[in-house]
């Protein structure tokens, strides 16, 4: 093989090692296993180490360095480029976790004021079942003189007797009962610096808003099925599933406020 050959075979892979060594960065890869990345990390330094060494051996050094010596060199280059690894991995702090659907449930409308409870539902054609146990939320803005609701239904392999849709639809056909019966001593009056009076829970009024944050499976067709209901009982329903949660998993903002609100 030509030296020009072997220039432009050692170029090429110069460059297939910088874009591993770019590539290895373990935020590109936050739900697989470190090793992955960490093995591509170490063959695209390996690579870029070899292919400098190559060029200056052929360019520089051929004539005053013997073939041991060569070799030598490039087993170095290897075996400190897999230290340099194991350094970085050591010292690189482990990549944050996802954010769950209910982490994002309990930090969405940050600003607002909130009221909370939990209750069960369950199947009544089995009576036996498990329950589900759901989240629910009064949420205040005061300065429109509205409240609106939200609930969490979470997704358990327990739960094998009730669906999603069948808590969902139980959700929007009951919601004023549950409001009475788990938030019925509820009350958040607020006042601003300057303000001549107190904005008095009792006189909101409710915007018909509901939000149903979904774990489990729920397909477009039982969303509609849902929303039409849902209009029937002048409720405006809006849901919030996996797609919701594929656009926010990451969101830095909500990290410190989910452990808070996980606490409660």
């Amino acid at each position: 093989m030509r030296a020009e050959d072997r220039t432009a075979i050692s170029l090429g892979a110069l460059g297939l090692g910088s874009n591993a060594v770019a590539l290895s960065v373990p935020q590109l890869w936050p739900h697989i296993n470190w090793i992955i990345w960490f093995s591509i990390f170490c063959l695209g330094t390996a690579i870029f180490s070899g292919s400098v060494l190559f060029l200056i051996y052929e360019h520089i050094l051929k004539s005053q360095m013997s073939a041991l010596l060569w070799r030598r060199a490039v087993y170095g280059a290897i075996l400190l480029s897999v230290i340099g690894g194991i350094s970085y991995y050591t010292l690189l702090p482990p990549p944050p976790q996802p954010l769950s659907l209910r982490d994002i449930y309990l930090t969405d409308f940050a600003g607002l004021g909130k009221s909370f409870a939990k209750f069960d539902i369950k199947d009544q054609s089995h009576p036996d079942s498990d329950a589900v146990r759901v989240d629910m939320r009064k949420l205040y803005n005061h300065e429109i003189n509205a409240y609106f609701l939200a609930f969490f239904v979470p997704f358990s392999r327990k739960i094998t007797d009730m669906s999603a849709y069948d808590a969902c639809s139980y959700i929007v056909q009951n919601y004023v009962t549950l409001v009475q019966q788990y938030l019925p001593k509820a009350k958040m009056d607020a006042e601003s610096p300057g303000d001549s009076d107190w904005m008095r829970d009792r006189d909101l009024k409710f915007t018909g808003r509901i939000y149903l944050y979904v774990e489990g499976q729920i397909s477009a067709e039982q969303i509609g099925q849902l929303t039409t209901a849902a209009r029937k009982e002048d409720v405006y329903l809006q849901m919030r599933s996996s797609e919701y949660h594929s656009l926010h998993w990451n969101d830095e903002w909500r990290r410190e406020p989910a452990k808070v609100e996980r606490q409660r």
